[in-house]
């Protein structure tokens, strides 16, 4: 959800780099521009100061993301009845059709994990490896684990 929400954030207003209120609509990406990545960063609660560059199972999220995780778990605070749990399958539903019209794939070829690591795992143990099969992996990565 997170990625399809990501056309729909705001710039803010203010350009000193704080939240601020939003104004006008997120202009569409620009390579060579570097106020949109400017624009883009300001999203974030990182301060101006960091770049992140290697956030691995941890990393920050837009504003936005922020505020709906925050606003729902309000919510299952102050209801957490079947009613209220209702509304998640409608959002999985309403995500699963965005994401099959963006990626032009039925319903039943996507698949929604909590993370990239939950999806890997999925995706490594359901293919069939057979003796000399091979996996190649970046080494900046190999580095990592070990």
């Amino acid at each position: 959800m997170a990625t399809l929400a990501l056309p729909a954030i705001s710039m803010p207003s203010s350009g000193n780099g704080s939240r601020g209120e939003t104004s006008t609509p997120f202009p569409p990406a620009d390579n060579a521009d570097e106020r949109y990545w400017e624009m883009v960063k300001k999203q974030f609660s990182v301060p101006s100061n960091l770049t992140m560059l290697n956030a691995a199972n941890l990393c920050p999220s837009p504003y936005f993301i922020n505020d709906l995780v925050s606003s729902t778990l309000a919510g299952l605070s102050r209801d957490v009845s079947f009613q209220f749990r209702h509304q998640f399958a409608d959002k999985r539903s309403k995500a699963l059709e965005a994401l099959s019209a963006f990626l032009g794939c039925s319903r039943e070829e996507i698949g929604i994990v909590r993370n990239t690591t939950e999806g890997n795992t999925i995706i490594v143990n359901g293919l069939d490896f057979k003796p000399g099969d091979e996996v190649v992996l970046w080494i900046k990565i190999i580095r990592q684990i070990t």
